[in-house]
Formats: C-alpha cells, structure tokens, sequence
C-alpha cells in the first residue's frame, strides 16, 4: 500500500516539482552550503576492523580462505 501510495501519488509530484537534470554540473551554491565529510579512517567504518579479520602474511601466498571469510560476512 506504502509503495502504491509513493509510485502513484508522491513520486509525480516530486518529478514535477524537481525535474531532473541533464547537466552534471554541481550547483555551486549547493555544494558551498555543504560540509564535506570524511568519515573513511574512523574505525567504525571499517570492515575488516569490526568484522574482527586479521589478514596475516603467507609465504605461500594462498589467501583464499581468507578472501572467502570476507565474502561470507560481506553477503
């Protein structure tokens, strides 16, 4: 019901109101108003951190079990 009151009511009327554009210019006043974030070095985000994967050096070079784990978590 949520999704046939969006696709049917409020998605057109956005569309109407915001037409998309063709350009990929990004409005400078927009983008002036914005603070850029950089959360990327923050432990939280990441991965391998909070997953607890501790990739260790192989002399044979044979990581896929590793690579496998990683996958498995991920999915």
């Amino acid at each position: 019901m949520i999704d046939r009151h969006l696709s049917g009511n409020i998605l057109p009327y956005l569309q109407k109101k915001y037409p998309l554009t063709t350009t990929f210019d990004v409005n400078k006043a927009l983008e002036k108003q914005l603070e850029q974030t950089n959360n990327m070095d923050l432990l939280e985000n990441d991965f391998l951190v909070s997953h607890e994967i501790m990739f260790k050096y192989r002399s044979n070079g044979n990581y896929n079990d590793m690579i496998m784990k990683v996958l498995n978590k991920a999915m």
